[in-house]
């Protein structure tokens, strides 16, 4: 872990490609923090990150991820907030901020409010697949605006997730009635359910 202090290692670890934060760090200052990174890996180099991540720390994912614009897979360990919806400021910042990065698969552990599921689009504009693990109870609501949003995306074409067949009913009655996709297939792949467009 590293703290909030300024320092200069005499020494770099330039072929890290992987990255894994886990404690908060919402409580720091985050342009130090990257700072600190820095000294220690060459940020261009990350192309796997793994980060704790809830609402009250979007800012700091943003700015954290536009230091690295080769990060190609992404875990977001998402953690319960006490604040649930994402400011209209936030949003306007996320889609400023970040909007060049490489991000192409990405995976969300745990539940994402639905105004930052509204983000996702923008937030990975070259993202092509998306993994969820334990979204099960906001999938419908989590897949209808993901489609709907898809202009901000034109890359993404797979959605893998949990479920049973009263799932995959729900799913394709859903994409059906809304229209939300022209072509597309769902069906059980190693133990999870697949939607591909």
């Amino acid at each position: 872990m590293i703290f909030n202090y300024n320092f200069f290692l005499p020494f770099q670890f330039p072929r890290v490609t992987e990255l894994v934060l886990t404690d908060n760090y919402n409580t720091i200052n985050i342009d130090s923090f990257i700072d600190n990174l820095s000294h220690i890996f060459i940020l261009t180099n990350i192309t796997y990150l793994k980060i704790s991540f809830n609402n009250q720390l979007l800012d700091n994912f943003v700015k954290l991820l536009n230091r690295m614009p080769n990060v190609q897979e992404l875990v977001l360990d998402v953690r319960s907030s006490f604040e649930i919806e994402v400011s209209s400021d936030q949003q306007t910042n996320t889609v400023d901020l970040v909007c060049n990065n490489n991000v192409r698969n990405v995976k969300i552990i745990g539940q994402l409010p639905l105004a930052t599921i509204r983000l996702i689009n923008k937030l990975f504009p070259q993202m092509e697949r998306l993994r969820l693990l334990n979204g099960e109870d906001t999938l419908i609501p989590f897949v209808r605006t993901l489609l709907s949003n898809r202009i901000d995306n034109t890359h993404l074409f797979s959605l893998m997730f949990d479920g049973d067949d009263a799932m995959i009913k729900q799913i394709k009655t859903m994409i059906d009635n809304e229209k939300l996709l022209d072509n597309y297939d769902i069906e059980y792949r190693q133990f999870e359910l697949c939607l591909w467009w």
